[in-house]
């Protein structure tokens, strides 16, 4: 309430308080409408020629799917057949090299090797002796280091 004699008071607005819950639609359907309309759409049957359109446009598609999956499998089975020669290829390139190598250890320029192994043996005759300059040890590691290179242990 206001006082009458009071000028400097306002007036206070009313609040009204929303109820609970979901606030009413203005045309919402009353419970025997929405039977009626459910009713009526249970009803309704699809025209046959619809059907009989959607059932050969899909076994239409189904011929497409199945003439494409064979082109990927038949690409597949190649493409593994690809794999397999390529491995097959690889193997024997490795078995070439390795067949190579021990030829290329096997052939070794024998000249170079008994020089080294020549070298080696003096090298060794000459730490043995007594007025050599350099330490025998240093001599030994040569003439071993020298051995490894001409492949004699």
């Amino acid at each position: 309430m206001i006082d009458a004699k009071d000028l400097g008071t306002a007036q206070m607005p009313l609040v009204v308080k929303r109820g609970r819950g979901r606030p009413r639609k203005a045309d919402a359907l009353t419970p025997a409408q929405r039977a009626a309309a459910y009713r009526a759409r249970r009803g309704r049957v699809m025209p046959l020629d619809l059907v009989n359109d959607l059932r050969s446009r899909s076994d239409d598609r189904i011929e497409g799917l199945e003439r494409e999956n064979a082109l990927l499998l038949d690409e597949r089975s190649k493409a593994w057949a690809e794999v397999n020669r390529l491995a097959e290829e690889v193997g024997s390139l490795k078995h070439q090299l390795a067949s190579s190598k021990r030829d290329v250890t096997k052939n070794a320029d024998t000249s170079e090797s008994r020089a080294l192994a020549s070298l080696a043996e003096t090298l060794r005759r000459f730490s043995r002796d007594q007025g050599a300059i350099i330490k025998p040890r240093q001599l030994q590691e040569w003439a071993r280091t020298l051995e490894h290179l001409a492949g004699v242990k």
